[in-house]
């Protein structure tokens, strides 16, 4: 075993090392398969025996494959051009993704470990060619290493992995994905490759550093392309979503519409009813007749903003409040909302309305309240919704996250939060501002619309 031979089994090892690391970045909050750990156990104790049999390989059995030239160009290419595939199946048989997702994931964490690979091998480049440090000089390549991951891995982070993460379970499944992963591999690995057996001969140093910065710029690219593809699935998630709701909203509104009118006319008719025999002097308790004209009139004071729509949706929540023991005041002018499709008022006042009686349900009996505003400021509208609640919210991105959690225990942001996002999202599409907060013991939610011209 050759002097050269640890620092030959050092630079795979480091590289494997940096690509594992960026891809479980991206994908460690996917929804992981059973038996995960032995499975994870397995597929490392694998990887590493493959990185140690090679570098023997290519060093001590067949030197010819590490020699500068093109062995060495084609065979690097081969083997990390299998290295990734072996990601993409690691990544499947670890986690329940579908194949587009796991492309999407081992290119971007691929394409980071090659900027780390571009910037390190600048590095050692000018370190060589004009400091005169030796590339065999372990702890150059070491520092050098550590040094260009720190530079590379922060800023990808905080720009790329949290926008990731900030996209919760949302998982890629466009095809582009695909044409994203042959980028990867014919450019990006092949570039970084020929780069690599450039510098070891007399190409000038110019060229080199222009073709490393070309290549750190390519990288960049696909890290961008990859980012508007996350981010375009994830509108469409949205959009889906809200689409759904939307939907099932218009049509709880048609149901709660029909109900009501049915209600009002049965309450109607016996409110009727009981005058007659009260007027009559059937022996009847005028008592117990005052009480049931009582009861039965709260299922027949329809609430009246001036908008059919919202008079709906009101009176319906009343109901649900007055069975709840809720407080419900409402002051609003229906008008001032006129320019809003029925579904879009109740995924307005619906949800927000729906988790307030959420939140004032865990209030003690006799604290638990709600009101809701809305009115005309200039050319705008104001909808201003408060409850009385319990606890402390907690908040994210300026929305309040939901308090149901997974089996796992972990706060259930797939099923739960739509309602939120699509008020917000639908105050945006009005060019409006979407506020929540909390004040003590009573949560805030405001919504500003312009009005139309």
């Amino acid at each position: 075993m050759g002097p050269g031979l640890p620092l030959g089994m050092l630079q795979p090892l480091s590289a494997v090392l940096q690509i594992g690391f960026a891809i479980w970045l991206i994908v460690r909050y996917q929804d992981q398969r059973e038996d995960f750990r032995r499975r994870a156990l397995l597929l490392g104790l694998a990887l590493l025996a493959a990185v140690l049999f090679f570098s023997w390989y290519g060093m001590s059995a067949h030197p010819e494959f590490t020699a500068n030239g093109t062995p060495q160009l084609a065979g690097q290419f081969l083997l990390f051009t299998l290295l990734l595939g072996y990601c993409v199946g690691s990544v499947l048989l670890l986690y329940n993704v579908p194949l587009h997702h796991a492309l999407f994931c081992c290119a971007m964490g691929y394409t980071m470990q090659n900027l780390v690979s571009g910037l390190e091998g600048l590095i050692v480049l000018l370190g060589g060619r004009l400091a005169g440090l030796g590339e065999g000089m372990v702890a150059f390549r070491v520092l050098s290493g550590l040094g260009a991951v720190v530079a590379v891995y922060l800023p990808c982070y905080l720009l790329l992995v949290r926008a990731v993460e900030r996209a919760d379970t949302v998982q890629v499944e466009d095809r582009a994905t695909v044409g994203v992963f042959v980028m990867v591999i014919l450019v990006v690995i092949l570039f970084d490759v020929n780069n690599k057996a450039l510098s070891y001969g007399p190409t000038p140093l110019p060229l080199l550093v222009s073709l490393r910065i070309i290549h750190g710029a390519v990288c960049v690219f696909v890290l961008f392309a990859q980012y508007e593809m996350l981010f375009a699935q994830h509108l469409r998630s949205e959009a889906a979503a809200t689409e759904r709701l939307m939907a099932e909203q218009q049509r709880q509104y048609e149901l709660s519409r029909e109900n009501i009118e049915a209600i009002n006319i049965k309450c109607h008719d016996i409110r009727h009813q009981i005058r007659h025999l009260g007027e009559t002097g059937t022996a009847v308790d005028a008592a117990v007749l005052a009480d049931i004209a009582r009861e039965v009139s709260v299922y027949d004071a329809t609430v009246r903003t001036g908008n059919e729509a919202l008079d709906t949706i009101l009176t319906e929540k009343r109901l649900l409040c007055e069975g709840e023991g809720i407080t419900l005041t409402c002051m609003a002018d229906g008008h001032a909302l006129d320019f809003l499709a029925p579904s879009e008022l109740y995924a307005l006042f619906g949800n927000a309305l729906d988790n307030a009686i959420e939140a004032t349900r865990q209030v003690p009996e006799g604290g638990r309240s709600i009101s809701l505003g809305v009115r005309r400021v200039g050319d705008m509208v104001s909808i201003h919704v408060e409850n009385t609640c319990v606890g402390q919210a907690s908040f994210a991105d300026g929305l309040p996250q939901t308090t149901k959690l997974t089996g796992d225990g972990t706060r259930d942001t797939t099923n739960h939060g739509i309602g939120t996002r699509s008020m917000r999202a639908l105050a945006e599409r009005y060019d409006g501002i979407f506020s929540a907060a909390q004040r003590g013991d009573v949560f805030c939610l405001d919504i500003t619309l312009p009005l139309p011209e």
